[in-house]
Parts: C-alpha cells; sequence; structure tokens
C-alpha cells in the first residue's frame, strides 16, 4: 500500500490519495496489492492544486475534491480480472475550476446534496436529472459572509460539517 495521508473503499478496490495530486487504485478483492504503474490517476497535471478529499458518488464514480477544483472519477468495473488495471475507460472528468475545498472533513452527503468548505465559504453541489453535478460559485453562506471571513479555515479540527447538523458555529474565529 502506497504511504497516503488518506484512502476509500470503493467498489472491491482500496483508493488511496498519495503525493500531491495522485490516487492509487488496488487490484480488485485484493487491498495490499498496488501496481503504481498501470493502477493510478493524476489529477489536474501541471497545476498547481492538491488533494484534500474524495467521497463515494453513484454508480463506480467518486468526487476528488482539490484545494481550487472538483472532479468526477469513473473506475470502469465491468473488465475486471483479479490483478488487472482499472478498465480502459476509467476516466476523470472536471466538474468546476471555480471553487474547491478547504477542509476534508467538511465534505458530506445530505440527500441527494454534497456540501463542502472551500475558502469563500459552505458550497453545495446540485445533481441534475442525469446524475451531473452542478456547482454554484454563489455560496450557501454568503448572508454571514462577515462572520465566515474571521473563521480560521486552517484549524482541522473546526472545519467539521455534519449532515444531520452544521456545528460551524462552534468554530474559532481568528
Amino acid at each position: 500500500v502506497p504511504p497516503g495521508d488518506f484512502g476509500l473503499m470503493f467498489q472491491n478496490r482500496l483508493i488511496v490519495a498519495y503525493k500531491r495530486n495522485k490516487i492509487a487504485v488496488s487490484d480488485i478483492l485484493d487491498y495490499r496489492t498496488f501496481d503504481l504503474t498501470l493502477n493510478n490517476f493524476t489529477i489536474n497535471t501541471g497545476l498547481n492544486d492538491t488533494l484534500v478529499g474524495v467521497l463515494p458518488w453513484v454508480q463506480d464514480q467518486f468526487l476528488v475534491f482539490m484545494q481550487k477544483s472538483i472532479y468526477l472519477c469513473y473506475v470502469e468495473t465491468s473488465n475486471f480480472t483479479v490483478g488487472s488495471a482499472p478498465g480502459a475507460n476509467s476516466t476523470i472528468t472536471v466538474l468546476t475550476t471555480e471553487i474547491g475545498c478547504s477542509a476534508r472533513r467538511s465534505i458530506v452527503t445530505a440527500g441527494e446534496f454534497v456540501f463542502f468548505l472551500s475558502n469563500k465559504g459552505v458550497n453545495m453541489l446540485t445533481p441534475q436529472l442525469d446524475l451531473k453535478l452542478v456547482g454554484s460559485t454563489k455560496t450557501l453562506s454568503n448572508p454571514i459572509d462577515n462572520w465566515m471571513r474571521r473563521v480560521n479555515l486552517k484549524d482541522r479540527k473546526s472545519t467539521r460539517l455534519n449532515s444531520s447538523h452544521t456545528d460551524i458555529s462552534r468554530m474559532p474565529s481568528s
């Protein structure tokens, strides 16, 4: 297993974020075996962006949150054999390069919506009829923007949103 900051068990594979913008995918049904030559994705090549978190989405897709952008990854699972790389049809699609996520533990789902904390405030991704996600550049926390600017986003323990309620009121301000 490559040394990573965080991971996700997804479709009988372990997905591990390692380095600044790379995701490694384990072999099917063997979470301890990684082939970093074939079983990895490089997200946002060439741009100064860092992986923040991942979230399972629908079918064989998961969301990748970077500091300045958000991506949708599809890992093909129809053509799989033990010891094989992700399918040739696996893809990475850009959802937005206008907003990103500033805290891994702030990424939550509530029903069909995905909420997360960006450098601008609390944002939401909304699925359309075809289950494609659309993000608005206008933050949900716009009415309390003066207060949100005082929140210390670098304090990892304080930047957590919960799907049943929001504990943003307990965040220390700088």
